[in-house]
């Protein structure tokens, strides 16, 4: 045998016989690691009458693997139905326990094999302004919050993530009807041919193939309708099964933003993000959508949809069309969230190639109707303009660059700003102005136009600077409510404090709009007063 131990060795003058058949290791300092022939393996050959035995062999493990795998099946199904008879138990005994009565839709979605996914985070602005602790504020969880009998604890297999489930449809088409012929046409957030393919699609479709962003445009649409319910309410109840269904709609749309904001194959992203936005400003504390109108005009921006000549290229007229004005309702809400919030816009007015909305619609979308239908005037027109004037309050009297201004100066741009929000004002006709709507025009004409005719108080006060700190009224009632009036004010102080004190003819002009606006609001009812 040889040796092949790695003993240095002194390497011996070799022949050159030797050398060529003698395989060492070469020599390094006259030591080498190696001394002996290595030799080569010889092939191994089965014979042929043990060919047979192996076969044998090789089909009996086959046959036992396969065996194991059965009884490992039939364990585990009988684990899963464990596992499911213990859940279907959990869920019946925390049904009892909270036995109370809810909203029709709510009571669809108990009756499900599953809750709807709410997911699993929340944004805190929501949890700062859900202060009633209502448990249905939270998103819903895919189980039982209530946790399982120790005995079916070891058993429960609980997935990481549950698909999202929407009640019945037969549960919800009266609120997406609603949603579709009183609130839709007038801002037309969806287009309801593709909602309606959308919506038949969820419900003929297996799990797989729903997406999060249907989804979350569903609960939408099923939000905005109970915001605005179809029968108004005088005394609004905040504890409510209405409100709390809308809060878990909120919640669920929410839930899923991280997808919403960079979805830019179809416009569900956008549709979505715009609805959260109009959601917001109903809330107590509308900051959150300073936030999502900032991701939803970046979104705009990457759809192309600021310019009209990409639009008319790219999509037919009806679809472009529906981009549109959905370019305008981003653009609305962009600029009167900057004013409101001071804070500077994200679309900016050089950067539009868009015409703006038809006066007279072939299709009537954005028209509001007197009651007796002799008047009529487009919304979504009247909205634009006025948030041009809102994108134009800012830039000209609470940018940074205004801040370095004269006080004459200021005071020049305050008289023009006044000059197109009468202007503005005298557009609008006089049946639908805030001393007549209630009695010329319908419910849905009064929502709307009240919205707008708010905002526009708004806008004078801003312009005119009623919470200037140099007002007569300011230090006289401070002297008294100094407190009380800091408190009361701290936004307006923020926002007006620097503007100079209203003129005479302004102030009148500023009592008038409010006490308009006051008479307005209390024929108004609470269901119908706190929109967008």
């Amino acid at each position: 045998m040889q040796d092949y131990s790695c003993a240095p060795t002194r390497c011996p003058a070799k022949t050159k016989t030797e050398t060529s058949n003698d395989r060492s290791w070469p020599c390094f300092g006259g030591l080498t690691l190696f001394t002996g022939k290595v030799h080569t393996p010889h092939t191994l050959t089965i014979p042929i009458r043990w060919q047979a035995s192996l076969t044998q062999l090789s089909q009996k493990k086959i046959s036992d693997l396969e065996s194991r795998l059965a009884r490992i099946e039939e364990q585990l199904q009988q684990v899963l139905n464990v596992a499911s008879a213990a859940l279907v138990s959990a869920k019946a005994n925390n049904a009892k326990s909270n036995l109370t009565p809810m909203d029709p839709v709510l009571a669809a979605m108990a009756s499900t094999d599953q809750p709807p996914l709410a997911g699993d985070t929340v944004t805190s602005w929501l949890q700062a302004s859900n202060t009633s602790g209502n448990s249905a504020s939270s998103p819903s969880t895919c189980f039982s919050s209530s946790p399982p009998s120790t005995e079916s604890t070891a058993t429960i297999i609980r997935p990481s993530q549950c698909s999202p489930k929407l009640p019945p449809i037969e549960a919800i088409l009266p609120m997406v009807d609603h949603y579709f012929t009183q609130i839709n046409p007038v801002i037309p957030l969806f287009s309801q041919s593709s909602f309606t393919r959308l919506l038949n699609e969820w419900y003929t479709s297996p799990p797989s193939r729903r997406t999060n962003a249907a989804w979350a445009a569903v609960n939408i649409v099923l939000a905005l309708s109970s915001r605005l319910p179809a029968t108004p309410i005088r005394s609004v109840d905040f504890h409510s099964e209405t409100t709390a269904a809308f809060a878990t709609y909120l919640s669920n749309a929410q839930s899923v933003l991280s997808e919403l904001v960079v979805r830019d194959q179809d416009l569900l992203g956008l549709q979505t993000l715009l609805g959260l936005v109009l959601l917001y400003q109903t809330l107590p504390d509308p900051r959150p959508g300073t936030v999502l109108i900032g991701a939803a005009v970046r979104l705009v921006h990457r759809l192309r949809m600021q310019s009209r000549d990409e639009i008319r290229i790219l999509y037919p007229a009806e679809e472009g069309l529906h981009r549109t004005r959905l370019f305008w309702i981003t653009y609305i809400l962009d600029k009167e969230i900057s004013m409101r919030h001071c804070t500077p816009s994200m679309q900016l007015d050089a950067d539009i190639d868009q015409d703006l909305p038809s006066p007279d619609p072939a299709d009537g979308t954005g028209d509001i109707w007197t009651s007796d239908g002799s008047v009529r005037v487009n919304y979504l027109r009247l909205r634009v303009r006025l948030a041009h004037i809102h994108g134009r309050i800012y830039d000209l009297l609470y940018s940074t660059r205004s801040t370095k201004i004269s006080s004459v100066e200021r005071q020049a741009r305050v008289v023009r700003l006044s000059y197109l929000l009468e202007n503005w004002r005298s557009s609008v006709p006089a049946e639908m102005q805030p001393a007549m709507m209630n009695s010329k025009m319908g419910r849905m004409g009064v929502v709307f136009m009240a919205s707008m005719f708010c905002s526009y108080v708004t806008c004078m006060a801003m312009v005119h600077g009623v919470w200037s700190r140099n007002a007569e009224w300011i230090r006289k009632m401070s002297n008294y409510t100094r407190i009380t009036l800091s408190d009361a004010g701290e936004e307006e102080g923020k926002s007006c404090g620097r503007q100079n004190p209203p003129l005479p003819s302004a102030w009148k002009r500023c009592v008038q709009i409010a006490r308009e606006c006051l008479g307005m609001m209390q024929a108004i009812p609470e269901s119908d007063s706190n929109i967008w």
